[in-house]
């Protein structure tokens, strides 16, 4: 049986004999052919780099028991190709761009393509310049006679981003911010009460190394206590007024003999706190005790903030994955007592959900793995064997069905990675904050998806 090449090349063959009989019956030979349903047709399949993975994951398995069709399975992973199309497309631009220059604002320009227009810092023209280019890009991907409107949807879509996020994403206060609240505390404090005098001061020193004697202290085996109690001797001995930012200075000395790893000297570092607490309360004015906890309050917050920044710093220059390394450093925090007993109880709770890896997440990071390896992937081993899988299908499938699996594990594994940043992020802000932040969508998730479903939406898709 000819095969559908064969017949056309008959066609072309007999056309330009000018053999109109023959050519009238290849013809319709070749209509009949390529009228045959796509099950008339046998098909051989040989191995691919699905088959690798199945044998690890079980996916097809799992795809069987959702008692899906064949054919609702190939709908629904044509619907995906918009989604992946829409991830990949601003990227891939933004590559092109720094290939083509080092030049700083072209750097520029390609953080504001990758990132929809909507990453931080940009001016607006870089912002409608970023978010058109990609706007555009993707558009061409799965709409390209409506690429105009792709880019001006791409373009406004950072404007509307930000009128969103100021509804949505209230701007959390920064570290910086509550650093000078409160340094403004302690400085409001100190106006209200006068210096703890040379001889009040003295009495507090007399019971703290009471406390100490009646706590089994040992300086060797107690050392950050032993530092705390040297550090309130020292002064007393200085015969001078003690200001409250003084003694609060103090009082954080003996509270980092309260965070000892060790239980026993916890506790003795606790009790040490505890006097220094109640010395207060006694000697100060109320007005200042309430400025002095709200300062505390306000340094506690930026300190475990920085924290969090701390976490999400790391993971972005770390050679993994950032979601990754955001989950296996939040497991670290998690896994460490002392360093989660600074947290609030809820906070603790999202430190551990974050370090645990959400579904969502877990699940594109399993998707992902269908993406081609990175640049600097390539001189390992797992990146070469998945270069050579790759080119085994597009070799068997063709160049544009495995760019779009390709592209889809791209953008899910640029999702996942969004996700579990915008976590970390949103918890940084809810310590910072002290209290509860769960804005109610966040625009950056999926900034150059608006092209593609805004085009969908202003008409009829093109045929």
């Amino acid at each position: 049986m000819a095969t559908t090449e064969q017949l056309e090349s008959a066609l072309r063959k007999a056309d330009a004999a000018g053999n109109a009989e023959d050519a009238r019956a290849l013809a319709a030979e070749l209509r009949r052919l390529r009228s045959q349903t796509p099950s008339e047709i046998p098909r051989r399949r040989g191995p691919s780099l699905a088959d690798i993975g199945d044998r690890a994951t079980g996916f097809r398995q799992q795809v069987a028991a959702t008692g899906m069709t064949p054919e609702e399975r190939q709908t629904a992973v044509r619907g995906l190709i918009p989604v992946a199309a829409g991830f990949a497309a601003g990227p891939v631009v933004a590559a092109g761009i720094r290939a083509a220059s080092a030049a700083p604002a072209a750097a520029t320009l390609a953080r504001a393509v990758e990132s929809g227009g909507l990453a931080k810092d940009l001016s607006v023209p870089m912002r409608v310049a970023g978010g058109g280019i990609a706007g555009g890009a993707t558009t061409a991907v799965t709409e390209p006679e409506d690429i105009a409107t792709g880019a001006a949807i791409g373009a406004i879509t950072p404007g509307v981003a930000r009128v969103a996020r100021a509804v949505a994403m209230p701007k959390s206060i920064t570290s910086k911010q509550l650093k000078e609240q409160s340094q403004a505390a302690y400085q409001a404090a100190e106006s209200i009460q006068a210096d703890v005098s040379p001889s009040q001061f003295a009495n507090l020193t007399y019971k703290l190394e009471e406390t100490l004697g009646n706590s089994g202290f040992n300086p060797i085996l107690h050392p950050k206590a032993n530092v705390a109690v040297n550090a309130f001797v020292e002064q007393a001995k200085s015969g001078q007024p003690v200001t409250l930012n003084q003694l609060d200075t103090l009082r954080r000395v003996a509270s980092r003999a309260a965070g000892s790893k060790s239980p026993d000297e916890q506790r003795i570092g606790s009790a040490l706190v505890k006097d220094v607490d109640q010395f207060i309360g006694q000697n100060i004015e109320t007005a200042a005790v309430q400025q002095i906890e709200k300062a505390r309050d306000l340094w506690a917050r930026m300190s475990r903030g920085r924290m969090i920044e701390s976490i999400i710093k790391t993971a972005k220059r770390s050679s993994e994955e950032p979601a990754t390394a955001i989950r296996k450093r939040f497991q670290r925090l998690a896994d460490d007592e002392r360093q989660l007993n600074r947290f609030s109880e809820a906070e603790q709770d999202l430190i551990k959900s974050i370090g645990k890896g959400k579904i969502d997440v877990r699940m594109l990071e399993s998707v992902g793995t269908l993406a081609p390896p990175r640049l600097r992937e390539l001189r390992t081993l797992p990146g070469m064997f998945t270069t050579a899988g790759y080119g085994g299908l597009a070799q068997y499938l063709g160049p544009t069905k495995a760019g779009v699996i390709g592209g889809l594990g791209f953008g899910s594994r640029a999702l996942a990675n969004r996700l579990a940043m915008m976590r970390a992020e949103r918890l940084g802000a809810t310590v910072r904050s002290g209290g509860p932040y769960e804005p109610r969508f966040a625009p950056e998730y999926a900034p150059q998806l608006a092209p593609v479903f805004g085009v969908n939406m202003l008409g009829e898709p093109s045929e």
